[in-house]
């Protein structure tokens, strides 16, 4: 899936099923509340450019269920501050991640 645009968006309901099967996901110049904690279990590729929508991509947890990525780029995002912040919901800290399917990232 690519999704371009030039400020926050709002994913339509109808989309919430398919995004936990998603194998590949490209982002430019926008990002969704919905998908910091979103969960993509099946999710390989991640590109990300021009992100502008706070201080991380991820809840730790969201980031957690990345077990199937391959590759993750993140470009031309001068506002992002980490990848994955604590989950305040869940009270759960930030802890070692182990994704042992990640052969490339690009920052």
């Amino acid at each position: 899936m690519n999704i371009s645009c030039d400020e926050e968006i709002q994913l339509p309901s109808t989309w919430q099923p398919r995004l936990h099967n998603l194998e590949t996901l490209f982002l430019s110049r926008c990002w969704s509340h919905e998908l910091i904690s979103s969960r993509f279990h099946r999710l390989k590729m991640l590109k990300v450019f021009g992100y502008s929508g706070g201080s991380a991509l991820f809840t730790f947890s969201g980031f957690r269920s990345l077990q199937q990525l391959q590759e993750l780029v993140i470009s031309d995002c001068a506002f992002l501050e980490e990848i994955a912040e604590d989950d305040k919901m869940s009270g759960m800290n930030k802890k070692t991640i182990t994704l042992s399917h990640l052969d490339k990232v690009v920052l």
